[in-house]
């Protein structure tokens, strides 16, 4: 499935739902193992935005990662031209 554009759609359609809903960002989760997922995030348009620690552990083990919608300058998951880059 690796590079089939199936994040790539998840994503837009998520970010497309979330506009709909007069939201202003994807928020999202990852593990902080999967540094290849990370890259695909950011690919995305997705800023880390926060680092947690489930129960337990004495260290982060999850990643926040926030993609900014509607009116922020971004345009499908990459700055839109002439706009503040991530």
């Amino acid at each position: 499935m690796k590079g089939t554009g199936l994040a790539r759609a998840l994503i837009n359609h998520a970010s497309h739902r979330a506009a709909q809903l007069g939201l202003n960002s994807v928020t999202l989760e990852t593990r902080i193992e999967l540094v290849e997922n990370h890259a695909v995030f950011t690919a995305l348009g997705f800023r880390r935005t926060a680092e947690s620690a489930h129960p337990g552990y004495g260290r982060p083990t999850s990643i926040t990662m926030i993609r900014p919608l509607g009116g922020t300058g971004w345009v499908g998951g990459r700055p839109a031209k002439g706009a503040a880059g991530p």
